[in-house]
């Protein structure tokens, strides 16, 4: 079960020039189905974004779904490590999930951590 917490609209990517500039210049890190952009921001504090595509994800339950799964990682590595602070990430649909249990992509936050605190 994820958490229902959403992020302040503050930890939030919310205009197309910011998705962008992360999409731009960010590091690209795959997962097998998913993936991200991160991008150093001068904000002081995280900031996260979603391109989940209907072409991989055809329901929007299931694109909320994911999305609940992967902020919930998110708002539990927080609380554990602050090295998440001053980066834009994007997460993406590489390719369309072969059940819709979503629970693994938790991991996927994890291995995002620990790439950024190297």
């Amino acid at each position: 079960h994820c958490l229902e917490i959403m992020f302040p609209k503050s930890w939030r990517l919310r205009t197309k020039d910011d998705f962008e500039r992360v999409f731009r210049t960010g590091k690209p890190l795959f997962f097998g189905l998913v993936g991200c952009k991160i991008a150093k921001n001068s904000l002081g504090h995280l900031r996260i974004g979603f391109s989940l595509s209907k072409k991989h994800l055809a329901k929007a339950t299931d694109r909320n779904r994911l999305r609940r799964v992967i902020m919930g990682a998110c708002l539990l590595e927080l609380s554990e490590a602050s090295k998440l602070r001053s980066y834009d990430i994007v997460f993406f649909t590489l390719k369309k999930p072969l059940d819709r249990d979503f629970r693994p992509f938790a991991r996927v936050v994890h291995s995002v951590v620990e790439y950024i605190g190297t």
